[in-house]
Parts: C-alpha cells; sequence; structure tokens
C-alpha cells in the first residue's frame, strides 16, 4: 500500500514539474507577426517616438514622470505605469512593446535627440519580461515584420543602420551610412539620404536592396498610400507631396519646418490633455 502511495506521488511531483516545464517554454516562446507588420508612424517616430497608438490602447513616455512607460484609453483615460523605463522610440505590434531607453536628464526631458539614447529593449504589453535585444547606445528604431530596423552606435562606426530579430537572436548592419528606419510601409523603410543630395530613398527589407525613388533636396520624407511627404530643402523648407506613380509635386505648405504628417487627432488631443492636466507620477 505505501509503495502505491509513493509511486502515485511521484508520478503527481511528475506531472506536475512537466506542466511546469510546458508553461515556462510557452510563456517564453516569441508570438511573431506578419510580414507587413508596423510599430508606430512615421510622424510619430519622427517626433522621437514618444506616443504610439495600438488596438484602442495610447502608449507613452510620461513627461510628468520622467518620460517613464504609461499606457492609457484612446479617449485619454485610466493612465497606467507599465514600467520605470524612461522611453523613446515606442512600437507596439502584437504581444509586444519595443522601445529604447531614454537616459533621462531633468534639462532634457521631453527632447527628441541629444545623445542619451541606449539599447533596444522588448517587454510585454503589460511592460512585463523585458529582455534587451540590443544594450548600447542608438538612436530611432522601427518595426517591420518580425525585425527592428535601428540606428546603432559603435566605436568604430559612430552611427549606421542595422536591424534586430524581435527574438534578440541575429543582429545584421546594413549600411554605414546613418539612415533613418522611421518610415515604413508595406515592407518598405523610405527615407531621405542623409548624405549627398538628400534623395528619397527606399529600402526594400525583404530583399536587402536600396534603391532611389526620387531624386530632390528632402528631409523627413514619409510615404504613404501612393504620395510621398517631405520637406524640400531647396523651396525654403516647404512642405510638398510626391505622387509616387506619375512624379507630380503638389506644394502643401510654404517653409514648413517640421513634418507632422501622420499625427492622429487622438495623439493631438491626448498630448494637449497631458499639457494640461500635469498628470501625476504614478498611476
Amino acid at each position: 500500500m505505501k509503495k502505491a502511495i509513493t509511486i502515485s506521488v511521484i508520478t503527481i511531483i511528475g506531472l506536475l514539474l512537466a506542466v511546469l516545464i510546458f508553461l515556462s517554454i510557452r510563456s517564453s516562446r516569441i508570438v511573431y507577426n506578419n510580414d507587413n507588420a508596423i510599430g508606430n508612424s512615421a510622424g510619430n517616430l519622427n517626433n522621437g517616438g514618444l506616443f504610439c497608438e495600438y488596438n484602442d490602447k495610447i502608449y507613452f513616455a510620461n513627461p510628468y514622470d520622467y518620460n517613464k512607460l504609461y499606457v492609457m484609453n484612446s479617449d485619454c483615460t485610466n493612465a497606467m505605469k507599465l514600467n520605470d523605463d524612461s522611453v523613446a522610440s515606442i512600437n507596439v505590434c502584437g504581444s509586444y512593446i519595443y522601445y529604447v531607453k531614454n537616459n533621462f536628464k531633468q534639462e532634457t526631458i521631453g527632447t527628441i535627440f541629444r545623445g542619451q539614447l541606449f539599447g533596444v529593449y522588448r517587454c510585454n504589453l503589460n511592460g512585463e519580461s523585458l529582455k534587451a535585444l540590443y544594450d548600447s547606445l542608438s538612436g530611432t528604431i522601427a518595426l517591420s515584420g518580425n525585425s527592428l530596423y535601428y540606428q546603432h552606435y559603435s566605436d568604430t562606426t559612430p552611427l549606421a543602420f542595422h536591424k534586430v530579430d524581435i527574438a534578440g537572436k541575429k543582429d545584421t548592419k546594413i549600411s554605414d551610412t546613418p539612415y533613418s528606419p522611421a518610415c515604413v510601409h508595406n515592407g518598405t523603410i523610405y527615407f531621405s539620404d542623409p548624405v549627398g543630395k538628400h534623395n528619397i530613398l527606399s529600402y526594400d527589407t525583404k530583399t536587402d536592396k536600396t534603391s532611389v525613388l526620387y531624386d530632390c533636396n528632402s528631409y523627413l520624407a514619409d510615404v504613404e498610400n501612393g504620395y510621398a511627404y517631405y520637406i524640400d530643402l531647396s523651396k525654403n523648407y516647404s512642405l510638398v507631396r510626391l505622387n509616387t506613380s506619375n512624379k507630380t509635386l503638389e506644394l502643401l505648405s510654404v517653409s514648413y519646418t517640421h513634418l507632422r504628417a501622420h499625427e492622429t487627432d487622438s495623439y493631438l488631443v491626448c498630448r494637449l490633455l497631458l499639457e494640461k492636466k500635469k498628470m501625476p507620477s504614478s498611476a
């Protein structure tokens, strides 16, 4: 009888261990995106990526709590802190939040780039299970499919264009040129060439090929639904729109100094509410 009880206890313990191992493996398994997934709009990322709207939630760096990671409803209610990281370049898609750490200083709060951005990080939508995908100085990051494209710093190349898969297993240098990955559309990254004439370039994430989309003197190019929006440095910093099919140009605004082509109504309203309410430091 005692032997039977002992065998039963061992069996139960074995089953419990098997269940725990299964749950552990399942919880650590990466949930992948479709190939055309993106993490934020170009307008938001070009302005520091301090906000990201996803599935009726707004994930944001709270300027009244040292730019720490928060989430709230799309109507700007029920704000809640997710973790204590000071963040920028926020991307959200599927099961994860991606961001760079913003090594906060009181005198630079709310700034887009002051040399303090660090790493590439992934966490769950509740702010937990943080994982470093890259752990040194960085710049803007953007999600395309299952890779994060980012500006990478090193001693040999001060600023380069890299990608790392969302599992953090493979990091690849794409170019020594410091391209900005902010604008992602249908598996292609568009950017203004930071060297030379500043043409609008396209980078195909599937073929790793870079080509010229349009010959112009551009800044902060943003391509969406058949149009390219950019600041034309040759036209007194005017905001223009290019039809990418027939290459016709439209002048949208004269001397427009900063492109915010993709700011949503929710983004603008919530930013105003945050400034008005002066949110407390904890939820």
